[in-house]
């Protein structure tokens, strides 16, 4: 349009002379800025369009990342799996004004955002196609920790900065990765469309992760590389997991901890396996690590109960709103058992201990037996090692009975976790005499087995039918078999063996003599 008109001018001028030329001329120059006017209308129409489409998609961005922040700060004091991805720094209301202001100019439609809830791909990651790119590289960014110390600790401060080298007037936009760098997603940290942000260290070595930043211009678009961020876990091991330990000893659990500046610690119990857990009423202390390695040991001391088996305790460590729990370490109740010397013939003694942990609160232990309806305690009083160990005459009475010991520490607490032990006795006796039928002036024998340490025999004759007994002056009277020389008036006497042990007689079923 401009050149037809010029053209026009040109050629009137020609026929009409210089004036004509010269009223052409300017009507050329007035047209010429009125189209220049047109224009500049419409270009900064189609920038105002564009600034109002970056502004709406930068409010879209803002609003996911708030989403973000609320669940955060909902979930702070949840174990580290469930916490957001990105732990927001708080800024004073000026430095948030700031930050609204640098959000003005957006990237929205370049890569990265997420789309409809889903992380885009690495390699899906490209610029706008109606862009103009300059392949050159012009731009050089490279990724700093500026304040990393040799051996960060989760819950520290990390501030990730960019240096650039090449264009001015860069835009710079920090996403992060949990995968490894399969997928990126935009950061909603402080500082994140600046050359540095500052994000708190909450995961371990084994769980890192991935920041980086993209830095575009209207012409080109490059990432840094990306860096994990990572740090020390604020709690070791060292606890000695699944021991048993009996009711009424004090014992303890003991966890390797870092001990950075700001780092609070409490115990947790759990009485009904890990789903709920409270507050431990015993306190925590840090003593100075000299076997594991660590800083310290966060230590708990408690006291075994027979309620407690079972019970679940771990460690919460908080720093910068970051948490971890240590692996929960359960208690087992060890129960003390009674161990007894088994079965044994009347007359001799049933030794019975108790074996187990007894710990510097041991006092005494209190023997009872059941009599078939309640506990009672023992009048037998041992005489050595505090009560451990008791011995009972066996006695055919005893066949049976059950005893238990009674744990008693210092502190006056009774514990009777240990289990019942049964007593077994049994007849000095252990084969009968059987009856013999002879003829008068044969011999004949009787004879029987006996049990016991001291087991002694003695046999005797009854001449009326089991009325009335003495001892028989036979020969062998004393042993465990007798030799008799029958007569005819013997028929029908009875015999039998009186085995004494210790203080207990016990004596066999009559054998009847039968002589023809």
């Amino acid at each position: 349009m401009l050149t037809g008109t010029v053209a026009a001018a040109t050629v009137i001028g020609s026929v009409f002379g210089n004036s004509v030329s010269t009223v052409h001329a300017e009507e050329a120059e007035v047209a010429t800025e009125e189209v220049a006017t047109e224009e500049t209308a419409a270009e900064e129409t189609a920038a105002e369009e564009i600034a109002a489409e970056e502004t709406a998609a930068e409010e879209a961005t803002n609003e996911s990342g708030d989403e973000d922040e609320e669940v955060y700060t909902a979930s702070e004091q949840q174990s580290e799996d469930s916490i957001n991805d990105e732990t927001i720094i708080e800024t004073s209301e000026e430095n948030a004004q700031e930050e609204a202001d640098q959000t003005e100019n957006t990237d929205d439609n370049l890569s990265g955002v997420r789309k409809g809830g889903e992380p885009v791909k690495a390699t899906d990651i490209q610029i706008d196609d109606e862009a103009e790119v300059d392949t050159r590289n012009t731009i050089t960014a490279d990724l700093v920790w500026v304040n990393k110390r040799p051996f960060p600790n989760v819950g520290d401060v990390a501030e990730l900065r960019v240096d650039t080298i090449g264009e001015n007037n860069l835009k710079y936009q920090w996403m992060y990765s949990k995968d490894g760098g399969a997928t990126w997603d935009y950061s909603t940290c402080q500082g994140n469309k600046t050359n540095s942000i500052k994000v708190i260290v909450k995961c371990a070595y084994d769980k890192e992760i991935k920041y980086r930043c993209k830095v575009y211009n209207s012409n080109e678009a490059v990432y840094t590389r990306g860096m994990s961020i990572s740090g020390s876990s604020l709690i070791g091991g060292g606890a000695n997991y699944g021991i048993e330990h009996p009711s009424g000893v004090k014992s303890h659990i003991k966890l390797e901890v870092d001990v950075p500046e700001e780092t609070k610690y409490e115990w947790q119990v759990s009485k009904d396996d890990g789903k709920t857990w409270k507050k431990s009423k015993y306190k925590h202390v840090l003593e100075e690590d000299t076997s594991f390695g660590g800083d310290a040991l966060c230590c708990i001391e408690y006291v075994m109960r027979t309620d407690m088996d079972g019970w679940e305790y771990r460690l919460k460590a908080t720093r910068n709103r970051v948490t971890e729990y240590s692996k929960p370490y359960k208690l087992k109740l060890l129960k003390r058992k009674v161990f007894g010397t088994g079965a044994e013939f009347y007359g001799d003694y049933i030794s019975l201990s108790i074996d187990g942990s007894y710990g510097d609160e041991f006092s005494h232990v209190i023997w009872q037996y059941f009599d078939g309806k309640k506990w009672v305690n023992s009048k037998i009083k041992p005489d050595f090692d505090n009560g451990r160990t008791i011995e009972i005459l066996a006695t055919s009475k005893n066949n049976g009975k059950k005893y238990r010991a009674v744990v008693v520490m210092k502190n006056g607490t009774k514990h009777y976790d240990a289990e019942a032990y049964t007593l077994k006795t049994q007849s000095n006796v252990i084969s009968q005499p059987v009856s013999k039928t002879t003829q008068a002036g044969k011999t004949v024998n009787f004879s029987v087995k006996v049990g016991g340490r001291e087991a002694k025999c003695q046999w005797q004759v009854s001449k009326d039918n089991g009325k009335t007994w003495v001892n028989s002056n036979a020969a062998y009277n004393k042993d465990t078999k007798v030799s008799i020389k029958a007569e005819k008036r013997m028929n029908g006497f009875l015999y039998r063996c009186a085995v004494k042990n210790g203080d207990i007689t016990t004596y066999s079923k009559p054998a009847n003599l039968t002589v023809k």
